[in-house]
C-alpha cells in the first residue's frame, strides 16, 4: 500500500486523540457542545479544498520543518501525559491542540511548499474554534457579557416605565429577581455564531473582506438578540411571575439560535453572489486534482510519530494504573443533620447549579445560631468515578471556588485568609478562609475540597501537597481521579467581625455537622 496512506493515518491518530479528548469537555459544558460536530466539518472542509489543490512547490526549509515537527509532537507527548490526570485543563488541552495545528501544517509545508500552507491553513485553524476558551479569557467575557445585558435591560425598561432594579447580576422586579446567570449571558450564543460566521465564510468561499463582515454581524446578532432574549424574560417576570418565565428560559434561547443561523445564512449568500459577480470567488475547479503530493512529504516521519504516539499512550496509562489505588473504605466523613430542625431551613439548589455541577448529593441550609448570628451551608458530594466522563465530573468540581461564585452575586472580596485547619470529630480537614463585604456587613466564607485521596496522606504529605500546584501534584503521584469521590462544603457566617472569633464559631457549628465515617 502507499506509504502516504500510512502517514495521513500517522497524522490522524493525533487528530483521533485530541478530538477523544476534548470530547469530554464537549459533553460537559453546554456552550461548547457544537464541538462534536467541528470535526466533521473540518474534515469537510479539507476534503474540498485537497479537490482544488495548487501544484506543490518545493519547500526550502527542510531540515527546519523536520526538526519543528518533532519538537511539537514530543510537545505533545509531554502535554498529554499531564492532561491526563487533569482532563479538564484548559491550559494543555489548548497546548495540544496547537502541537497537532502546528504538526498538520508542517507537513502540509513539507508536502507543497508556501502554496499548501495557505491553501489547507483554514481547515486546519477551524478545528481551533471547538477547544474550551481559557478561563482567564471566558470568565471576564461573561462577566462583561452578563452585566451589559443586565444594563441594557434595566435602561429598556426605564424606557417603557416599568420599574426594575440591577444588583450586579440580578435585575429586581415587582414579581421577584431574575438572575441573570452564565447561561443568559449570551457567551453560548456568541461562540455558536463566531462558529457559524467561519462556517459559512468557508462554505461559500467569501473573500477576506466578507468573512470578517460576516463574523462582525455575528457578534452583533449573538449580543442583541441575547438583550432581546433577558428582556423578553424580564417582561414575562413582571407580567405574569417567575414560574410563567421559566417557561420561556428554553424556547427563548433556541428562537436566538434560529434567529443568527437564518440571518448569517441570509448574509452569506449576499456575500457570496457579490464574490461572484466580482469573480473574487475561489476557483471551484481543481487545478491538478489527479497531483500526487510533493517528494518531499514527510512519510517516514510521520508513520514514526504515530507509532510513538501509540507508545506514549500505552506508557501513560501505565504510570497511572501502577499508582491507582482502589480503596473499598467508604468516605472518611458525611455530614449528619442536628437534631432539632426546627433551628434551619433547607431552600432550594437552582436547576442551573445541579445541572451544571451534576453532583451526586447536594444540601443548601440556613440558620441562626444562640447568638442571632445567620449562618448558610453549601454541601455537594460525588460518587467515586467509575467512568471517564464521572472522572471529567468529579474533576469539574474542582474548579469552583466562592471567589468567582460570590463576586458575581454582588458581594465583594475583603480578604483571603489562607488556609484554616478546623477539627471535626477527630478529623482535621482543610478550609480555604474568606472574607466578603454583602450589603456592607462582613461575611466569612470557609471552603473545603475534600477528595477521597487526602484520607490516605499524612499529615506531613498533605501539608506538601497543600503546597504544590494540585494539577501538577496529581501528575506525580499518578492520581487521575479513578475510583475517586469528591466532597465540597462551603460555611458561611454574617455578623462577626473578628476573624480569630469567626473561626472559633465556624469550629464550634462542624462539630454539629460533620461526623466521621
Amino acid at each position: 500500500m502507499n506509504p502516504s496512506f500510512y502517514a495521513w493515518l500517522g497524522l490522524g491518530l493525533f487528530w483521533l486523540e485530541l478530538s477523544y479528548q476534548l470530547s469530554a469537555q464537549w459533553s460537559l459544558y453546554p456552550q461548547y457542545s457544537y464541538g462534536w460536530a467541528i470535526p466533521f466539518l473540518a474534515a469537510f472542509f479539507l476534503w474540498r479544498r485537497w479537490a482544488r489543490r495548487p501544484l506543490p512547490e518545493l519547500c526550502p526549509f527542510k531540515f527546519l520543518l523536520v526538526f519543528l515537527l518533532v519538537f511539537l509532537a514530543v510537545g505533545f507527548f509531554a502535554t498529554r501525559f499531564v492532561q491526563e490526570a487533569n482532563l479538564i485543563w484548559r491550559l494543555p488541552i489548548w497546548l495540544m491542540a496547537l502541537q497537532v495545528v502546528g504538526i498538520t501544517l508542517a507537513a502540509f509545508y513539507l508536502a507543497g511548499g508556501k502554496i499548501w500552507l495557505k491553501h489547507f491553513a483554514f481547515p486546519v485553524l477551524f478545528f481551533l474554534i471547538a477547544v474550551p476558551w481559557l478561563r482567564p479569557i471566558e470568565e471576564p467575557l461573561i462577566q462583561a457579557l452578563t452585566d451589559f445585558n443586565a444594563r441594557a435591560s434595566v435602561e429598556i425598561f426605564s424606557l417603557l416605565g416599568i420599574p426594575v432594579f440591577q444588583q450586579a447580576n440580578v435585575i429586581e422586579t415587582s414579581r421577584g429577581l431574575v438572575g441573570i446567570d452564565e447561561a443568559c449571558s449570551g457567551v453560548r450564543s456568541f461562540q455558536a455564531t463566531m462558529m457559524l460566521a467561519l462556517l459559512f465564510g468557508e462554505f461559500y468561499f467569501l473573500n477576506f473582506k466578507h468573512r470578517g463582515k460576516l463574523l462582525l454581524a455575528g457578534i452583533a446578532l449573538a449580543v442583541g438578540s441575547n438583550i432581546l432574549r433577558t428582556t423578553t424574560l424580564v417582561f414575562v417576570c413582571t407580567q405574569r411571575g417567575l414560574q410563567v418565565m421559566g417557561q420561556w428560559h428554553d424556547p427563548t434561547g433556541v428562537a436566538i439560535l434560529v434567529i443568527c443561523f437564518t440571518s448569517l445564512w441570509f448574509l452569506s449568500q449576499r456575500y457570496a453572489k457579490k464574490d461572484f459577480a466580482s469573480s473574487s470567488r475561489v476557483n471551484p475547479v481543481a487545478s491538478d486534482a489527479g497531483k500526487k503530493p510533493g517528494k518531499a512529504f514527510p512519510a517516514p516521519l510521520l508513520i514514526g510519530l504515530g507509532v510513538c504516539l501509540v507508545l506514549s499512550e500505552l506508557a501513560t496509562e501505565f504510570w497511572y494504573r501502577q499508582h491507582e489505588i482502589v480503596s473499598t473504605r467508604t468516605q472518611l466523613w458525611h455530614l449528619r443533620f442536628p437534631e432539632n430542625t426546627n433551628s434551619f431551613r433547607a431552600f432550594e439548589i437552582s436547576k442551573v447549579v445541579s445541572d451544571r455541577l451534576k453532583y451526586d448529593e447536594g444540601h443548601a441550609l440556613a440558620w441562626k445560631d444562640n447568638e442571632s448570628r445567620k449562618w448558610q451551608m453549601l454541601y455537594f458530594r460525588w460518587r467515586p468515578a467509575d467512568s471517564r466522563f464521572q472522572r471529567v465530573v468529579v474533576q469539574d468540581g474542582k474548579n469552583h471556588a466562592p471567589e468567582s461564585c460570590l463576586s458575581r452575586s454582588g458581594k465583594k472580596v475583603l480578604a483571603v485568609n489562607g488556609l484554616k485547619t478546623l477539627q471535626a470529630d477527630g478529623i482535621s480537614l482543610p478550609f480555604q478562609s474568606y472574607v466578603f463585604e454583602d450589603q456592607g456587613e462582613r461575611m466569612h466564607v470557609y471552603f473545603c475540597l475534600w477528595q477521597d485521596y487526602f484520607s490516605r496522606l499524612s499529615e506531613a504529605d498533605y501539608a506538601k501537597f497543600s503546597r504544590q500546584s494540585p494539577r501538577l501534584a496529581a501528575v506525580a503521584a499518578g492520581n487521575r481521579s479513578v475510583h475517586e469521590g469528591l466532597q465540597v462544603l462551603e460555611l458561611a457566617v454574617w455578623g462577626i467581625d473578628d476573624d480569630l472569633a469567626a473561626d472559633k464559631a465556624a469550629q464550634e457549628e462542624l462539630q454539629k455537622w460533620v461526623k466521621r465515617r
